[in-house]
């Protein structure tokens, strides 16, 4: 990932979170809640223990987009292909220079795509917080409000597990990156509907942007 990713992801994401109706105030309490449920899991406040088992976090691009089937697919492909026409001292050979290429990638483009995956969760957890507040606090809501904050946090952040199957045949062979095209297109219309004034802030600021770029 290049610098312009994050960039690009961050800028979103705030735009997303004011359209959602959830204060900016809320991300660095939900970097620290966050922070600290990676660290120190068993120590972890109930509300971060509830994102994740509430699966706030099973649906970034990350998991879903860039997940483990093809990665895996073409492993497989290879081991098979080799395995039946290379010899054994050559297997050998490839197979180090396959480890020394994996660990080169989770040195970089792992860590990137978990920092990647971590810009999200943050914001995620954020609207979690907001919307388990606003019905009085982690130890006063139900499990059926839990279960409900839970499905805002992964809608407004992009629920990447899309069942369309046309949607699903364009984004495997044609437009890999219309995922976020399909969901985020309902969620500015509910934001015109639900929030206009920030529905027109945010269009106000992405003309100002355009036109300054021209």
């Amino acid at each position: 990932w290049i610098p312009a990713v994050h960039i690009n992801n961050m800028i979103s994401n705030v735009g997303l979170l004011d359209l959602s109706g959830t204060s900016l105030r809320l991300i660095p309490k939900a970097a620290r809640e966050l922070r600290k449920s990676i660290k120190d899991p068993e120590n972890a406040s109930q509300l971060a223990k509830d994102a994740k088992l509430y699966g706030v976090y099973d649906v970034d691009i990350v998991s879903k987009e860039f997940g483990n089937d093809i990665t895996n697919a073409f492993e497989q492909t290879f081991k098979t292909e080799t395995d039946q026409f290379l010899p054994e001292d050559v297997l050998g050979f490839s197979g180090l220079i396959g480890k020394s290429l994996n660990k080169i990638k989770n040195l970089t483009t792992k860590k990137a795509e978990r920092f990647y995956q971590l810009e999200d969760h943050v914001f995620r957890l954020a609207v979690f917080m907001d919307r388990i507040n606003k019905k009085g606090g982690i130890g006063k809501v139900t499990q059926a409000q839990k279960i409900e904050a839970a499905q805002e946090a992964r809608k407004w952040f992009i629920d990447y597990d899309i069942n369309a199957p046309l949607i699903n045949f364009m984004r495997r062979y044609t437009t890999p990156f219309i995922s976020y095209t399909y969901r985020v297109v309902p969620l500015i219309a509910e934001a015109a509907v639900m929030r206009p004034h920030k529905f027109a802030k945010w269009a106000l600021l992405g003309y100002m942007v355009n036109q300054a770029g021209q």
